[in-house]
């Protein structure tokens, strides 16, 4: 396996990893859900989501 494919690989885990945290505060957000995560440096820059740990 070449060192290119590795990387892409992480890559594109990294990627959707980023997708599915805005998915989730997208639906929480909508839905005026608490959104339970250990992310608030990002998450907490998110107006009106109200996130916990």
């Amino acid at each position: 396996m070449s060192t290119t494919g590795c990387s892409a690989s992480k890559q594109q885990s990294t990627s959707f990893a980023a997708m599915s945290t805005t998915g989730y505060s997208a639906i929480a957000l909508s839905r005026k859900l608490v959104l339970l995560t250990r992310n608030h440096r990002d998450l907490g820059k998110v107006t009106g989501l109200l996130i916990e740990d």
